[in-house]
């Protein structure tokens, strides 16, 4: 991982819902299906291009 890669700023399941116009529960149901993410402590947390390039695959 870059340094780039590395300081990108991640996205919370709220941010994540708005960007793509679903609720916060249909984030969590994508999970399920492989979404891609990380676990920081409690919080979970989306890297945009990897969430992007999951839809573009799906």
């Amino acid at each position: 991982m870059s340094i780039a890669e590395s300081s990108a700023r991640w996205e919370t399941a709220a941010e994540l819902a708005t960007r793509l116009g679903v609720s916060r529960a249909t984030i969590y149901n994508e999970l399920k299906r492989g979404l891609p993410s990380r676990k920081i402590g409690r919080a979970r947390r989306f890297d945009p291009r990897q969430v992007d390039a999951f839809y573009e695959q799906s």
